[in-house]
This record gives C-alpha cells, sequence and structure tokens, in this order.
C-alpha cells in the first residue's frame, strides 16, 4: 500500500485519481473538534488524551452558529457561540462550571450536564469557567517539526 499511496493521501487507482483518502481524514478530524446534530453541539468530543492544546475558529453547526473554541493544558478554555438565525443554543462540553458569560449575566440552564442558553440572532456569546482568565485571542499553534510532512515532501 506505501507504494500505492503518497504522503499526500492523493493517489490513482488505475488511471482514475482518488480524493476520498485525504476527505474523510479531514471529515474525521472536524467530528473530533465538533459536532452537533439532534439540536446538541458537542464541542471537543472525541480528543486523544496526547492531544492537550487546540484552538479552532468558527466552524459552522446545524443551527447556523459559528463556534470558535479553545482547548489549552487538556481543559476546554472557553467556547463562543456565533448566531446566524436561531436563537435556542444546547452545548455539549467538558469544561467545567460554574459559568462565566461574556456579555456577562447571561443564564445557563445546566441539565445533565448540557448547557442550554439564548444567543440572539446576529450576536457573540462566549462561556467560560467562573473564575478564571483565559486568553480569548484565537492564534496558530505552534507546530512540532517532528510530524511535519508537507504533501509528501520529507
Amino acid at each position: 500500500m506505501y507504494q500505492r499511496v503518497p504522503p499526500s493521501t492523493l493517489y490513482n487507482e488505475g488511471n482514475n485519481p482518488c480524493i476520498e483518502s485525504p476527505l474523510a481524514a479531514a471529515a474525521s478530524l472536524m467530528e473530533m473538534l465538533i459536532t452537533s446534530y439532534g439540536g446538541l453541539i458537542r464541542v471537543f468530543p472525541a480528543i486523544p488524551s496526547n492531544w492537550t492544546d487546540i484552538v479552532f475558529y468558527q466552524l459552522r453547526t446545524e443551527g447556523a452558529f459559528l463556534i470558535s473554541a479553545k482547548y489549552a493544558n487538556s481543559r476546554t478554555q472557553w467556547i463562543q457561540i456565533q448566531s446566524e438565525v436561531i436563537e435556542d443554543c444546547s452545548v455539549l462540553t467538558n469544561m467545567k462550571g460554574p459559568y462565566s458569560t461574556i456579555p456577562s449575566g447571561v443564564p445557563i440552564d445546566v441539565r445533565n450536564g448540557i448547557l442550554h442558553f439564548n444567543v440572539k440572532k446576529g450576536s457573540t456569546l462566549i462561556i467560560y469557567t467562573e473564575g478564571t482568565s483565559p486568553d480569548f485571542t484565537v492564534t496558530p499553534l505552534p507546530g512540532q517539526p517532528s510530524f511535519f510532512n508537507y504533501w509528501g515532501y520529507h
């Protein structure tokens, strides 16, 4: 198999180019970061224990929400929810409560570990653990050179 599939994962079967491998890999990674179905947004639902720092910006979910989040030192630091259409939102997260919000004072109803709240159409809400001072900037995380392998170059 290694003779047929280069590090870029783009390969041919006969004379037919195949792109399902990189697309499936991208979908798998996205679903490790965020999923949404059945009216519930799951943030960082499948993170391996050796992934200690993750950040993503404006991934779209069911219900026309744009979600950004930061995971540092193996814990969710904050979640930002921007509503484009629907106002009621439900999020499952490993972030510990009690919770604070920006803007402050937005009520969060926690039932069975799920956060239920309202984000007005066109507005943004940030949720974080009360008493913490997380860094809300979204910047690329430093890479680990030992894992670099851009498009098959070694």
